[in-house]
């Protein structure tokens, strides 16, 4: 008779703590209001950087298309912001519990997401200033 390996041990389950929940439902529908506005500076630099092509360095079409990306960039905090709470909340032990950590990640992971895809429009739109 084959000796069975002993079952890896886990975690007690526990719940999602609902005001853990509400707080995320909070802090992503803020990070959607923050996407909603950095599409809205992303459109007014894309224009700006495409009326700056061909201009040189210092040319005013040129300081207007690096002003929007300023604006761009500066448009990425709100964002961070919502990133910083899910740090917080990360680190408290009041969420130590594999519900409320699963919870936290995936949240984080969607926000990392958003933050990825910004900084990569960020990055393309510089380029082409550039």
């Amino acid at each position: 008779m084959p000796i069975l390996e002993p079952a890896p041990a886990s975690e007690p389950a526990s719940e999602a703590n609902p005001a853990l929940a509400a707080r995320l439902t909070a802090i992503e529908a803020r990070a959607a209001a923050a996407r909603a506005d950095f599409e809205r500076a992303r459109s007014a630099a894309a224009i700006s950087v495409a009326r700056a092509a061909g201009a040189g360095e210092g040319d005013e079409a040129w300081i207007d298309a690096q002003q929007t990306l300023s604006a761009l960039e500066a448009a990425r905090a709100p964002l961070q912001a919502q990133a910083a709470a899910l740090d917080d909340l990360r680190n408290d032990p009041a969420n130590a519990g594999p519900a409320d950590r699963e919870a936290i990640e995936r949240a984080s992971a969607r926000i990392e997401a958003i933050a990825s895809e910004q900084a990569k429009t960020l990055g393309e739109l510089n380029a082409r200033l550039h």
